[in-house]
């Protein structure tokens, strides 16, 4: 699939730096002709963690980073070697730490990061970015009381509960830290007066005849449009499941499916990182209306959505979705909603009623990602 010129953000073009190093595969180990610049790049999980801390540095109350120097791309068909470590960022030496600002990111890249999800460590940086510093940022630690932090729960009364519940964790945990350093003497969002929102976010699951509908309009759709939409709707997987599945998950000998890795999109880059925990890693079965949908797709390349060997950007994922809902009516549906019709259930008694089965099969899980 061609890619359309698009311009490129700053964050972007950080970005790009980033895939610079890392050596490209040649068109002798591809097999084939060397192809223009694809639209995503693979890195390993510790770049995914550098990428993010360079995309937001700009938001930190710190000094610039040092770029990362490139690395040259071996001769021979040879493992990458790890992409170099981009030195933590630090406040100035004139910060003052007890601003709420300078304080929350310091104690979030010092004690967080480390043990965060690279999923999880990105939501938490746009959390305290858009939600934590605007309101605090630039306000004393010892100053803060709990009144403060009841007026913040209030503005944001309006989001979903689990949101609002999340900025409430990252504020508690600033503080108790905050307390150890002596920058104030108690934790404001202790108090059990404090109240937050109970809107909860509710995803309705499709009715079976809409479900049905989309089913049959599928054949009205591009092959890899149809592909995504029957991915979602026959499986019940993510989005970033769907779309971290390469050639060799497919065992259509077993008529089954090895759910191993998940994509995150920063920066309109695609990017391969493992699932959250082992649980997420798991066989499903192939059914039939799949495997079917399967056969009229090109099986060219490593990705079943991607652009040969590299998984789609956010902007191409977009613009399918947009084609499709021009296409069919999808009855508002997003890819979360299409994992919760009737499908789901039955991939859940196939998957409890095989379960002896799948460890006993000797499925091959490919190695690499």
């Amino acid at each position: 699939m061609a890619k359309s010129p698009l311009n490129m953000s700053s964050e972007q073009l950080l970005m790009a730096s980033i895939m610079a190093a890392a050596p490209q595969p040649s068109a002798k180990v591809l097999g084939k002709k060397k192809k223009k610049q694809p639209d995503s790049e693979i890195v390993t999980q510790e770049a995914f963690q550098n990428a993010m801390a360079m995309l937001l540095a700009k938001a930190l109350p710190t000094a610039p980073v040092a770029p990362v120097a490139p690395v040259a791309p071996e001769a021979q068909p040879v493992a990458p070697p790890p992409v170099q470590a981009v030195a933590p960022v630090q406040p100035p030496v004139n910060a003052d730490r007890s601003l709420f600002a300078t304080y929350a990111w310091e104690w979030f890249e010092s004690y967080k990061v480390p043990k965060l999800h690279p999923g999880t460590a990105m939501n938490y940086r746009l959390t305290i970015r858009k939600h934590l510093v605007p309101y605090f940022g630039q306000m004393h630690m010892n100053a803060i009381t709990t009144a403060d932090v009841q007026r913040f729960y209030n503005q944001h009364a309006h989001q979903a509960r689990s949101t609002v519940r999340t900025m409430g964790i990252l504020l508690h945990g600033i503080f108790e830290s905050a307390i150890e350093d002596g920058l104030c003497t108690i934790n404001p969002t202790r108090s059990k007066r404090l109240t937050m929102t109970q809107r909860k976010k509710v995803r309705e699951a499709l009715p079976l005849e809409h479900a049905q509908d989309i089913i049959a309009g599928l054949p009205k759709l591009e092959p890899k449009d149809r592909l995504l939409v029957a991915l979602l709707i026959f499986t019940g997987i993510r989005r970033g499941e769907a779309l971290g599945l390469q050639w060799a998950d497919i065992d259509f000998e077993r008529k089954l499916i090895s759910i191993r890795r998940s994509v995150r999109f920063v920066g309109n880059k695609g990017y391969i990182g493992p699932m959250k925990s082992s649980a997420g890693v798991r066989l499903i079965p192939l059914s039939p209306q799949l495997e079917e949908v399967l056969a009229q797709v090109d099986h060219g390349g490593k990705y079943l959505l991607g652009n040969g060997e590299f998984p789609i950007t956010e902007m191409t994922y977009k613009r399918g979705w947009e084609r499709i809902c021009r296409t069919i009516n999808m009855y508002g549906a997003t890819a979360h909603v299409l994992r919760h019709p009737y499908v789901k259930l039955k991939t859940k008694l196939f998957i409890q009623a095989n379960q002896q089965f799948c460890r006993q099969s000797q499925f091959a899980h490919p190695g690499g990602q």
